[in-house]
């Protein structure tokens, strides 16, 4: 699954990614990313089972990470 996570500058320096990897059974693989000051995003290839990949998206959500699917598992 590919997604497109945006974070809001006051989440920006925190270790988001990581912790979606270590919450939740799933690999993480950064594809592109863009950081400033006040905004940043990433395009990553998640995979793992499909239950923690939907609980993990959810966390995002949660936690004010806005998503874009690019490619979504059927």
């Amino acid at each position: 699954m590919r997604i497109k996570c945006v974070f809001p500058d006051e989440m920006i320096r925190q270790p988001i990614i990581h912790e979606l990897g270590t919450r939740f059974s799933i690999v993480t693989s950064i594809q592109q990313a863009e950081i400033t000051p006040e905004l940043g995003w990433v395009i990553l290839d998640i995979t793992g089972e499909l239950p923690e990949l939907t609980s993990g998206i959810e966390w995002l959500k949660k936690i004010g990470v806005k998503i874009e699917f690019i490619e979504k598992e059927e």
